[in-house]
Order: structure tokens, then sequence, then C-alpha cells
């Protein structure tokens, strides 16, 4: 240990009895171990270095890292100590901090001054090489060391990993330990409600109408303390072996006084103990046996420690007890180390247990509550999951599983909720200010190309991309786009005006003709810019879409992210399955851009994302005014079906 609990300071209202509440003040042990030791920590990704002090406790400096480097004492020359920090930087870093400084290389350089070396281990040992739970908990650990968190899914149809349901728990727990009191199960909560629920439903089941400790109950300690001479840690679990019925209660009364009337108010505690006969194991794999107080005030609620006034009611009432020793601060401090009250064990019931009380066991069965409250692509929530569970060894049971998968979540925009599935609705609504596409006539049952020449379909995108590099930069928006026979319809909007153009081509997809349907300034500008576009054909033209896709849509274009790769790939599945076809993408900043056709209708989405590569809205492109049968079918797939 490299603390020592050797002082004790006591506070206390002047001139009211009953106010007294202390704190322990622990101090560094002095190191003397020899020159060439080599120090141990395990579960290093617990060791924080952010200040920490609590009402009744202050342990060294407050950074519990720093603390250990001083121990060490690298600072000294004459000796050749060397520290081993061992521990997974995936699981969940100490409270109040984002990450496990103990095992950063860089932290420990900057902070420290002292030369770091790194190894990581692979070869897995808890699980086997093919583990169902391996596979599942790899991911999470890629996303963390990748920093990106956009998919999030279990795979539970493999032999070691199945979902359950909430009415299933406690009897997945109950045969997973053979219906007895054992270590070899365990379910793993978000919260201490949560925990609390599991235990009550579980002792329902083993100790039927005993709803209070009895001897075979398991337990866990969750404050440090010593008993007898043996240390007690925080997580250990002790099994009952006997449990006196004779309860003794302590009642006692704190007075404070209050700040704004100055009078004095008195507050009744009331303090529960009960004498038990424990089994524990050490962490050296010893067995020992203690005889203790349990304090029975945290053992049957939800909450994860002591009140305030119950803290201070456990010193006030040592005082009361012994106040002849108040003239003699070593022999007063030596009795309340060693008092039986005071020193009371903290417990809880075992079966069920939050992650961090889990963290650094292992179980052969982990029943893991996998549902959070908060965002479930969050960092955090990876880690915690990672951590949770790799406390399965042998079969892992998943109760609310995420099923994230890239594209999932993704909400419909630009289109009243109203025209979703309401195609010919004659209501306006407004969207991304691009193309309008409004299929009528299906050019690949009318029009016949030459062989080894892009399909109409194709040639129509090809067009497409032509008249906006044409146009770029004249703040000219394309309103819509009729597709007739060897004929690409094109509608215009600058300002107030409107204009009409018709680019027409032949069965060899070369441009023959640039026609205004109408006379005026707008029409004489786009004629000016579009008119050079007779006697082009697809030669001439970009043979592909930009970013490198084919125009046919068959292979995906060379993605800047994989998760861009995943999401088409996913999104064709889909789209073959509708028989839609994908003739376009564009790669734009925070949006893919697709092109869609099916019997002779075409439309365009934006599909964008956000900088954690998730997936978020997707939009018709254009302004559309009557929603086609295979927009609303493709809003449809994009915020349904991607998501399941």
């Amino acid at each position: 240990m490299i603390y020592d609990f050797d002082k004790i300071e006591e506070h206390k209202t002047e001139g009211v009895e009953g106010s007294e509440t202390y704190k322990l003040i622990v101090s560094m042990s002095v190191n003397d171990a020899p020159a060439d030791t080599v120090f141990i920590t395990d579960e290093a990704s617990l060791i924080s270095d952010q200040y920490s002090e609590a009402e009744f406790f202050q342990f060294g400096s407050g950074h519990v890292l720093r603390d250990l480097m001083y121990f060490v004492n690298f600072d000294n020359n004459e000796h050749r100590k060397k520290l081993i920090l061992i521990g997974d930087d995936a699981q969940l870093p100490p409270v109040g901090m984002s990450f496990s400084p103990a095992l950063s290389t860089d932290y420990l350089v900057v902070n420290f001054g002292v030369r770091v070396f790194e190894y990581e281990l692979s070869n897995v040992v808890r699980q086997k090489a093919d583990s169902g739970i391996l596979k599942n908990v790899q991911p999470l650990r890629e996303s963390l060391k990748r920093g990106v968190f956009n998919k999030l899914a279990f795979d539970t149809r493999l032999a070691d990993v199945d979902r359950v349901c909430m009415e299933q728990v406690v009897s997945t727990f109950l045969e997973a330990s053979g219906n007895r009191v054992n270590n070899s199960s365990v379910v793993i909560t978000r919260s201490n409600a949560e925990a609390g629920m599991f235990n009550r439903s579980i002792r329902e089941r083993l100790f039927l109408n005993q709803p209070e400790a009895v001897p075979g109950d398991k337990l866990m300690v969750v404050k440090n303390t010593k008993v007898s001479g043996i240390r007690i840690a925080n997580g250990d679990f002790a099994f009952v072996r006997s449990i006196s019925d004779d309860r003794k209660v302590r009642r006692v009364t704190l007075r404070r006084k209050n700040e704004e009337t100055g009078s004095v108010e008195e507050v009744r505690v009331e303090l529960s103990f009960r004498e038990a006969d424990l089994g524990l194991r050490l962490v050296d794999g010893s067995a020992v046996y203690v005889t203790t107080n349990i304090l029975e005030n945290l053992l049957y609620e939800d909450r994860p420690q002591l009140s305030s006034d119950e803290n201070k009611a456990l010193y006030v009432d040592f005082c009361q007890r012994y106040a002849a020793l108040r003239k003699d601060p070593q022999a007063f401090r030596q009795a309340l180390m060693d008092d039986p009250f005071f020193n009371a064990l903290r417990v809880k019931f075992g079966y069920a247990i939050t992650c961090h009380k889990a963290q650094g066991s292992e179980w052969d069965t982990a029943i893991v509550s996998c549902n959070s409250l908060g965002n479930p692509l969050a960092a955090d929530n990876f880690r915690w999951l990672y951590t949770a569970c790799t406390r399965a060894k042998s079969h892992l049971f998943l109760l609310d599983p995420p099923r994230i998968e890239v594209g999932s979540g993704i909400k419909p925009a630009g289109l009243a909720p109203s025209l979703l599935g309401a195609p010919n609705s004659s209501a306006n609504f407004e969207a991304t200010p691009a193309p309008r596409c409004l299929a009528t006539v299906d050019l690949e049952s009318t029009v016949s190309v030459a062989p080894d020449l892009p399909t109409p379909v194709d040639f129509r995108e090809i067009i497409r991309q032509r008249v906006e590099a044409l146009l770029d930069g004249a703040a000219i928006e394309i309103e819509g786009i009729e597709h007739n026979q060897y004929q690409e319809a094109y509608f215009f909007r600058h300002g107030e005006g409107q204009a009409r153009i018709n680019i027409c081509y032949n069965g060899k997809l070369k441009i023959t003709r640039v026609i205004a349907a109408q006379s005026g300034g707008l029409t004489d500008l786009l004629m000016a810019k579009l008119s050079g576009m007779v006697g082009e054909s697809c030669a001439a033209l970009p043979a592909s879409m930009p970013g490198g896709a084919p125009a046919n849509g068959v292979q995906g274009p060379n993605f800047t992210h994989q998760f861009l790769e995943e999401f088409h790939q996913k999104l064709s599945s889909l789209m073959h399955a509708h028989a839609i076809e994908i003739v376009g993408l564009e790669q734009k900043q925070w949006f893919q851009r697709y092109s869609f056709q099916r019997l002779g209708e075409y439309a365009a989405v934006d599909i964008y994302y956000n900088g954690k590569h998730v997936f978020t809205k997707c939009q018709p492109v254009g302004q559309v005014r009557e929603p086609p049968v295979l927009l609303c079918e493709l809003i449809e797939i994009l915020t349904v079906e991607m998501s399941t």
C-alpha cells in the first residue's frame, strides 16, 4: 500500500454537541523496498490523476497516479526501481476522466519525465480464439482506437452470445449458476437502481420470502476497510456463512447550526448493524473467514453510498462511546481504526452489480443490460459495453443489445410528413437548390443505342452534369427536368425569370440541337451558355460519375472514408431488392448525392452525414411539387429499412 491511515481531523461547530464530523487524512507510506524492486500495478486503467477529495477522506495529494509515481521515487538515481502498469485502455477510465492517464505514454512522459516502454499483448486468454464474445467486442475496440463511433451492433447468432428479454434475465442467471449461490454468473447493469431491481428478483427465487440477508447470501463490499488486520477492498465479494438475528440499532442525534436563523437544528439518524461470519477470497486466491458487523443502511437500498448524515452519525456515535479517550489523540485514533461499528462492512447484494464494480473481475457467464439513456454512439458507451462484455469468459447474454448500422437513424427532410407515401399531392415544399427530376417516359424501352455506349439513363445524367458545369457561378437554378424521347427538357429560374431549354440527342447519344421554347433575357443567357453542347457525344462528355463512380452504379467509387463504402454497399443491396437502379453518385462535402431510376421514374436524393461519420438526414434534390412513387419509396427505404 502506498498510503498510511495515520491522521484524523475533527471538525465541530463551537458549542454545539453532536455536530462533530471528521476527515481521515491519509498520508504517503514510506517506500523502504530494495533498490532493484519492480512494482506491478494491475487494472491501471482505473488509476486517476484528477484531483479528488471526498467529504470524509483525503488520500495523499488527491492525485492517485501522482502519489504512485512519488512513492516509487524515480527521482532517486541510486536505485533501479521499475514500475509496470498493466491495463486495457479500451475499458472504462477513472471516474471523472475521459482517458486512462496511467496507460498513456505521452501523459507519463510529459507529466513525470520518465522513460516509458509500451507493449501490447494481443493473445487473449480469457476467451477462446474463436469466441463469439471476442468477435463482438473487437469492433468496439477498433472504434475506440480509430475514434469513429458510427455503428454499434452485436451478432447474437453465435454459439456463446445470446439475446435475452427482461423476463428471461433471472431464469438465465439461475440456470447459469446451477440454481446455487456461487461466483459463476453475474448481471452487469448501468445503475445501482437497476442492480437493486435484479438483486431483489434473483433473491426472491433463491431465498423465498426472505428479503433480508441470510446464510448463503452473496455480498459485495463497496468501501475499503480492515477487519482483524485483513484488508478488504472495494469490489470484493463475501459469502455469508452465518448472520445474527440480533440487530443492533444505534440512534444518533446530529446537531447543526442554521446559518440563516442561528438556531440549532436536530437530525435523527438510525444506523443498523448485524454481526455476520463471512468467507472471502483474497487477491492471492487464498480463502479467509472473518466475523464482523455489516451496516445494513445500504444493503436494502439502491443508492451507492451512505449519506453525509449517516457518515457523520457513525463518527458522533463513536465519539459518544469513547468520550474518555478524547485526551489521548493516539489512543482515540487507534480505537477509531479498530471500532467494529465505525468500521462495519458497507455491503450490497452481489448478484447484479454496476459495470464500474465489475471492472477487474471475470465470470463464466455475464448478462449485460445494454440499454443506454445517453447517446448510444458516444465513446463512453463503447467503453462501457466493451468493459461489461469482456467480463464474460464463456457465455455472454445481452439485454436490449443495440443495433445501429451505418445509415441507421436517417431522418427525412424537405418533404412534408403528410406527403411521405402519398405521391401526386399538389402541395409545394422546398428542398436543396438543385435539379428536380420528373420522369414521364421509359427511355430504355423507346430508345435503342449502339453497342458499347452508355444507356440513355446514364447519358441523361451526363448531360445534367454538363449543364451544371456550364452554368456554374451563374446563380441560375435548375428547377426541374422532363425526360422525353430523344430530348431532355430543362426548366430554369433566375430571380423572378423562368425559361425552358430543350436538349435533343440521337440514337448514338450525340447532342443534335439546343432549342429555346420562348424568348427573353434569361433564355438568351442560357442559349449563350448551352448552345456549345451541340455536336457533343458520350465520347466527348465525362464517361463516369464524379468521384470515380461508374454511371451504371454497378461498382462504387473510390470512397474517401470506409463508412461511405459500407453505406453504399448496404444501400446497393436494398435498392437491388426493390428493383431500383443507382444511376449516379456525386460525393459532396458532408453529403452524398444519389440518383435512382426504376421503370422510367427518376429521383435524386441528398444524404447528409456529420463530422462523426454518422448519417443524419436525407432530402430530395431540387424543388419537388409532386413527389413520384419512386421518391416516396426511396425515403421509406432510407429512413426505415436502412435502420433494420
